[in-house]
């Protein structure tokens, strides 16, 4: 299949994944009510009326507002005007524009974040195409412009559509740098997975987890100095990218702050009794991530932190059980009902979340054949392989979420493109129907390795 072709294609399946996610908003997640912002634990069990709406959206909301009333990276709650870095800045900075040219339009926010997964889309199946084929590429878009456990994140204005935006683009143009390195190949690599950091903080692991392994293994066939300058050029780039705003925090905050101080809350959040056991364990609880006594929030990061590690130290009997809760958790295998019936306290309906946690088992075998696939034909997983295990460290040293293994279903999706296409291409070789297979292979030789170029 030739590009334009194949680039046809694609945009039908981006078009009609965005037409999908534009539907689901209308009908769906814009009936959210209001926030309930509370910082005492309820007497008694909680209520069965569940409020629709978590703090991440309406920070995320009126943090975009308040850059556009001159009022940038404050908090978004009273105490009003504080300085705030909680989370990274990348998907609010998206958002200012968006809040300040259509008079603070909550839908219109929801569309930007459809677009975002759209471009996860778009990523997705040019990944797919580098690492397997046109074929694969084009079913690894529309495994991904129908995957519930994309889409539906698509419809709200939170950071999970930005990092599986930021995530495919990491990964896919690693794929390209290892497949014919030039020095602006490796800056790009560095300044995505930036961006990537700059959208939620833990994707700054994309760097010593996807990009480094993958150039010294992968790009064998070069010789060891030029695989370190290769690496140095993605970190650097990578530095330069975020260094506007670590320099930032440095000069606002008495605590140091780098990307952002939310580990603080949340390992206070994740460290405490109703977290290390119980029907919680391995989860986060709001009530206890709270501060005791609020000052500075550097200041009241620090000593949550400390807090949550003294807790943990105090407690390292349960450490083991913990964790494996937590891991049970991101990958929806230990109370996964409950897990998505917490989801509609984010405004992801049951007929969406459901329907996602069942495909994403279904997908499982497809993946595993893919990776085989992949290896068979000399293409490297490391890429892959290390945005699982970047999910999974996450969840095992903070606690375990559904939403926060958005990364990982990018992932899911390619590998089992890949191996949906391998079996489809078997089936077909059998009947006489199909050409020789599509094998984008790597470099596999040091005669093989081009010259640095720009």
């Amino acid at each position: 299949m030739g590009r334009r072709r194949f680039a046809s294609a694609l945009a039908l399946i981006a078009l009609a994944g965005l037409g999908w996610r534009v539907g689901y908003t209308l009908a769906a997640t814009r009936h959210q009510p209001g926030p309930v912002v509370s910082l005492e634990r309820p007497e008694g069990p909680p209520p069965r009326a569940v409020v629709r709406r978590s703090f991440d959206e309406i920070y995320y909301v009126r943090s975009a507002v308040l850059m556009t009333e001159g009022k940038p990276f404050t908090k978004p709650f009273p105490p009003d005007g504080e300085n705030e870095a909680v989370h990274p800045p990348l998907t609010h900075v998206v958002l200012a524009p968006v809040a300040y040219l259509t008079d603070d339009s909550e839908m219109a926010m929801r569309f930007t974040a459809a677009l975002a997964g759209t471009t996860a889309v778009v990523l997705i199946g040019l990944t797919g195409r580098q690492v397997a084929g046109s074929r694969a590429g084009l079913v690894a878009a529309g495994l991904a412009a129908a995957y519930p456990n994309l889409w539906m994140h698509d419809g709200l204005v939170m950071s999970e559509s930005f990092s599986a935006a930021t995530t495919a683009a990491a990964i896919w143009s690693t794929y390209r740098l290892v497949s014919r390195p030039t020095w602006t190949r490796a800056a790009g690599v560095g300044v995505v997975c930036g961006l990537a950091a700059l959208t939620r903080s833990e994707l700054l692991l994309l760097v010593p987890m996807v990009a480094m392994p993958a150039v010294w293994v992968a790009a064998s066939a070069l010789s060891r100095r030029r695989r370190a300058a290769t690496i140095a050029v993605v970190v650097a780039a990578t530095a330069l990218t975020i260094a506007p705003w670590i320099a930032y925090n440095l000069s606002r905050f008495e605590e140091p702050v780098l990307i952002s101080y939310g580990d603080g809350p949340t390992l206070k959040g994740a460290n405490c009794d109703e977290t290390f056991s119980g029907p919680a364990i391995g989860y986060w609880d709001g009530y206890c991530a709270a501060a005791d006594d609020p000052v500075e929030p550097s200041v009241d990061a620090a000593v949550q932190r400390q807090q949550g590690l003294r807790y943990m130290a105090d407690h390292a009997d349960r450490v083991p059980l913990v964790v494996a809760a937590r891991v049970g958790r991101v990958w929806g295998a230990y109370k996964p009902i409950a897990m998505l019936e917490e989801y509609q306290a984010e405004g992801k309906p049951l007929w969406a979340s459901v329907p996602g946690w069942v495909a994403s088992w279904v997908l499982v075998p497809f993946a595993v054949y893919g990776a085989v696939v992949l290896r068979r034909r000399s293409m490297t997983i490391i890429p892959l392989v290390g945005v699982v295990l970047i999910v999974t460290v996450v969840a095992a040293a903070f606690y375990g979420l559904l939403r926060n293994r958005v990364p990982a279903e990018v992932v899911l999706v390619l590998l089992a493109a890949v191996g949906i296409n391998a079996v489809l291409e078997r089936f077909w070789t059998r009947q006489g129907k199909g050409d020789e297979p599509e094998r984008p292979r790597g470099l596999t030789s040091r005669a093989q390795a081009p010259k640095f170029s720009q």
